[in-house]
């Protein structure tokens, strides 16, 4: 017998359920996309003014493996381990400043 409660349930199900959508939306974006390059080819190879169209697509293909490649190098460094600490830094770098009298005096030389 469980002894989790219904609500405790729905939320170790809801984990699941965002992960299968995510790999469906993932996957159809893909076919899409490699369908979409197909037609590119076809058009740069059997159109005879169709070769405009690839540099355009290849310089947006080139920026979005760049991003991509920014993407892994920041997850890879732990960048997105802890992000709740940014917004603790701010509010506490705010709270000192607020502390102050005068505006300003943290950065003053004593």
């Amino acid at each position: 017998m469980s002894t989790n409660s219904p609500s405790e349930q729905r939320k170790s199900r809801l984990p699941n359920a965002v992960s299968i959508l995510f790999i469906f939306i993932v996957l159809m974006a893909g076919v899409f996309f490699i369908r979409k390059l197909y037609d590119l080819a076809y058009i740069a190879m059997y159109l005879p003014d169709g070769a405009f169209a690839v540099t355009p697509v290849v310089n947006y293909l080139l920026a979005g493996v760049g991003f991509l490649c920014m993407l892994g190098w920041a997850a890879y460094n732990g960048m997105f381990h802890d992000i709740e600490k940014p917004k603790q830094t701010m509010l506490d770098n705010e709270h000192q400043l607020d502390g102050t009298s005068e505006p300003f005096a943290l950065w003053k030389k004593k």
